[in-house]
């Protein structure tokens, strides 16, 4: 049975409503994640008043 590692990265967005972020950081978090032997298994965003979304939650995983 494979037994996984979990890891959690979160993002502040900016904006005057939020839901903003440097897609060129990400994709490079990303990259850097995947070399390391991260899988990206679910992306999720916090949200504020209305629906605006001031955090973006990434959660890896990879085989201990």
């Amino acid at each position: 049975m494979t037994s996984w590692e979990y890891k959690t990265v979160r993002i502040h967005t900016t904006g005057f409503y939020g839901g903003e972020f440097d897609t060129p950081d990400a994709e490079k978090l990303l990259n850097d994640m995947g070399a390391e032997g991260w899988e990206l298994v679910a992306s999720l965003e916090t949200n504020t008043s209305h629906g605006h979304t001031e955090d973006l939650v990434f959660v890896f995983k990879r085989p201990k």
